[in-house]
This record gives C-alpha cells, structure tokens and sequence, in this order.
C-alpha cells in the first residue's frame, strides 16, 4: 500500500510518500519552507499568515501525494502546533482547508 506522511515543523513542512509493505520503499519527498514558528505571537497564537502559509502548502502536498498514488495521509505536527495557543483554530482550518487530521 502507497501511503503519504505529512510532517508539521517549526520551519518546514514535508512529505514521504512511500510504498509500504514488507520493504519500505520511498516513491517521493517534498519540502515546503512555511516557517511557522516565525509566526508565533508574544500571546503564543500563531499568526494568520503563518497559518495560511501553511495550509496552502498542505494542501499542494496532499496532491502530489495523490497524484504519485497515495492511498493514506498521516498528517504530524511538532510542539509550534501542538502548544499554540490556538491551535485548534489551526487544526480545523487544515481539515477544511486540506481535508486532513491533525
């Protein structure tokens, strides 16, 4: 089964898509600098266009991994999502956005 990993992280975001079975075989990386961290505010909220930022490229890997045949997405985040103070606004916004779970 082909399956997509994206990763959340305080600078980039990053796609494994990869054949898994009883070998795990890379079919394709992807890297996105959204410096997400960047946008974290004195309140600890990231900021809107950090956000943004990051869910357009959310959404462009998501693609790609459907486009190079990816049957399932896990979607990981790194503490600048998970401790932000509105980081369910974020999450919700990802799964509207980009169809993906946080």
């Amino acid at each position: 089964m082909r399956k997509a990993v994206i990763s959340i992280g305080s600078n980039s975001t990053r796609l494994l898509v990869a054949d898994c079975g009883d070998e795990l075989k890379n079919r394709y990386l992807g890297r996105a600098e959204t410096r997400l961290f960047m946008g974290l505010d004195e309140s600890g909220c990231l900021q809107e266009e950090a956000m943004e930022r990051t869910v357009r490229a959310l959404c462009a890997m998501r693609l790609e991994a459907e486009i190079q045949g990816a049957e399932s997405f896990t979607l990981l985040a790194t503490s600048a999502t998970r401790d932000a103070a509105n980081a369910d606004d974020f999450a919700r916004r990802i799964l509207d956005k980009a169809g993906l779970k946080l």
